[in-house]
Parts: C-alpha cells; sequence; structure tokens
C-alpha cells in the first residue's frame, strides 16, 4: 500500500483512525504474540510483512524474538517504531533463500493485486518448517461485502464531491478472499495448509457496544459477520493444527 505523505500529522491521524479499529487494539496483538509463541521459540528470525508503523514489530521483539519488518513504502517506514525495516515490495524480497522462521501478514494481502508471486516468494525465504501466520478480510461476510460494494460507491462520491483524500483512503481495503483463495496460495507456492479460522473482528473493537454485539453474534454462531480469516501455513508436510480461535 503506498501511502502519498510524509506530513507527521496525517500519519498522527492514520495512527488514531488504526487505534479505534479491532485490528490494532492490544487484545489481537497479544492472540498473534501467542499464536507466534506456539510455533516458534524466542530468538527466532520473524519478518513482519506491510509493517506499517511496526505496532507489531515492537511487540514481537519485546517478548523476545529477532523481528523485522517490510513495507513497500519508505513513507510509511519515516515513522516505523522499529529501525529493523526494509522498503521493498512483497513480490520481490530481498532476503536471503531459507533465512526466515516465521512470516507474518496481518491484513496485507488484500493491498496486493498479484498474490502468487508473494507465496512463491514467501516460500523461497521460509526455512524448512518455517510458517506464516496471516490474516486476510473475508469475502462472505458483513465486511465484505462493504469492501466490495459499499467502499467504492464512497470513494466515487468523495472524488466528485472533492479532489482531496482522507487519510481514510490511504487505508483502503482492495481485496478479500474465500477459503479457495486460500488453497490456491497453498497449491501453487508448494506450502501446507495447517489451520483456517473465521475470527470475529467486532470482539475486539474499542467500542463497548460493537464489542457487545460481537460476543452475542459469537455466541449465536453466526458466522456470516465473521469478517477476517486466520490462515497458518508452513512447508512441514504435517497437518496439525496449531491454532483455534
Amino acid at each position: 500500500m503506498a501511502l502519498m505523505s510524509t506530513n507527521k500529522s496525517r500519519w498522527d491521524a492514520i495512527w488514531n483512525i488504526e487505534n479505534e479499529y479491532w485490528f490494532q487494539d492490544a487484545g489481537l496483538r497479544q492472540e498473534i504474540i501467542e499464536i507466534v509463541s506456539n510455533l516458534c521459540k524466542p530468538g527466532s528470525i520473524i519478518l513482519d510483512v506491510g509493517c506499517g508503523k511496526g505496532e507489531y514489530l515492537q511487540c514481537i521483539n519485546s517478548n523476545g524474538y529477532d523481528a523485522f519488518g517490510l513495507d513497500v513504502s519508505h513513507k510509511a517506514l519515516i515513522f516505523c517504531q522499529s529501525k529493523k525495516v526494509i522498503c521493498a515490495s512483497a513480490d520481490y524480497l530481498p532476503i536471503p533463500d531459507g533465512s526466515v522462521d516465521l512470516i507474518l501478514a496481518i491484513l496485507t494481502i488484500e493491498h496486493i493485486k498479484e498474490d502468487k508471486p508473494v507465496f512463491r516468494e514467501f516460500s523461497r525465504i521460509l526455512r524448512s518448517k518455517g510458517f506464516i501466520v496471516m490474516m486476510v478480510p473475508r469475502t462472505y461476510s458483513l465486511a465484505g461485502i462493504y469492501i466490495t460494494i459499499i467502499e467504492p460507491i464512497r470513494k466515487k462520491i468523495r472524488r466528485v464531491l472533492t479532489s482531496s483524500r482522507s487519510v481514510y483512503d490511504l487505508l483502503s481495503v482492495h481485496r478479500t478472499f474465500t477459503r479457495g483463495d486460500i488453497s490456491s496460495w497453498a497449491t501453487y507456492s508448494n506450502l501446507n495448509i495447517l489451520c483456517v479460522n473465521y475470527f470475529f473482528a467486532s470482539v475486539y473493537s474499542r467500542n463497548l457496544m460493537i464489542r457487545l454485539l460481537g460476543f452475542l453474534l459469537k455466541k449465536l454462531k453466526l458466522f456470516c459477520v465473521s469478517d477476517e480469516i486466520l490462515v497458518v501455513m508452513s512447508k512441514d508436510q504435517g497437518t496439525t493444527e496449531y491454532y483455534n480461535g
């Protein structure tokens, strides 16, 4: 996701927006750390693809891992919380073969137009028995409807009314995914799917009413509202399910 401004006030605005979204909340970051700790020992080398301002990098490194980040926007990395970062595209990683224990890609793949080269690169740089932990927006969900139908209409209306771009435009999601997409990633990159789980985003919202609604819908098992898919892949041939969210 190429972000267009190095103005600190705009990046501070993006930071504030992200902090209002469930996926930047400390609750989810702790979930991710637990998943990582089940897969890798402290000291393992972890790559955070699409690291942005480095929220996950900071959290992972504080738990004893050797994590570094990558983002396509050098302007984003100016404000990254970690200095162990690379400015590069995910479809051409300047990283040696078999050098990474775990790749983290939390809400990143949806910003990339061609995903095949990305997963081939992921497979290339992973060590034997290395892992990929990622989260992507789900097509058949309320969020999927918003992303594929409502959001494009909102953008068109905004372009008609004003020529300026808001910070929300910089955070736009471009694609959503299904289990079929995930299976195809594994097939053409020679990776193994260990876990695919639907994730209820709203239970991590900072808004109490949304959080309560999320818990209610989860209890009722209305899976159509689970708007993210959590995926764990590996180069290992095993089929153990490492995480149940």
